[in-house]
C-alpha cells in the first residue's frame, strides 16, 4: 500500500472515530494527541511526547511542534504514577535541540490499554521559567525518528 493511500485511510479512520467520540460525549483527547516508544531497539523504558494537537505520528511531528518529552524508568506495559520529576529519567519542551527547556517539577501518571497499546495518562510540568504545561493525553506508538545523517 503506498503512504499517500495509507495517510489517507489513517485520516478517514480518525475522523471516524472524532465523530464517535463526540456522539459519545468523548473528551477532548477522543484521538492520540501524543506519541510514545521504548527507544530505537524497543528495550528502554516508555517515553512520551505529548503535542498541544492531535493525529498520526506524521501530523504531530511538524517543524511547528513544541512537545512535552517525558523519559520514564517504566516498562512498557506497566501502570504508573503518579510519578514526579525524581522518579523519571528526563522531563523536557523541546523546541529545538538547542532550546529544550528543562522541568523543574513535574506530575505524570499512565496506563497501557494491552489490546490498543496506547497509553493515557495526565501531566503537570513546571518550567524553570516558572511556566506550566498540563493536560490529558492519549498516546499512539510512533518509532523513533532516525538520527538526521551529516
Amino acid at each position: 500500500m503506498r503512504d499517500s493511500t495509507r495517510k489517507g485511510l489513517w485520516r478517514a479512520l480518525l475522523a471516524a472515530s472524532a465523530s464517535a467520540a463526540v456522539a459519545l460525549g468523548g473528551t477532548a483527547y477522543a484521538l492520540p494527541n501524543a506519541a510514545w516508544n521504548d527507544g530505537a531497539k524497543g528495550t528502554s523504558p516508555v517515553s512520551f511526547w505529548v503535542y498541544g494537537k492531535t493525529g498520526a505520528c506524521e501530523d504531530l511531528r511538524t517543524e511547528d511542534s513544541t512537545p512535552v518529552v517525558i523519559g520514564s524508568k517504566v516498562k512498557v506495559g506497566e501502570a504508573s504514577g503518579p510519578l514526579t520529576l525524581k522518579d523519571l529519567k528526563f522531563c523536557l519542551v523541546y523546541d529545538t535541540p538547542q532550546s529544550a527547556k528543562n522541568c523543574s517539577r513535574a506530575s505524570v501518571e499512565f496506563a497501557q490499554d494491552p489490546q490498543t497499546r496506547e497509553y493515557r495518562g495526565k501531566y503537570e510540568v513546571v518550567l524553570a521559567d516558572k511556566s506550566t504545561r498540563k493536560g490529558e493525553f492519549r498516546a499512539q506508538y510512533c518509532k523513533p525518528k532516525e538520527p538526521k545523517k551529516k
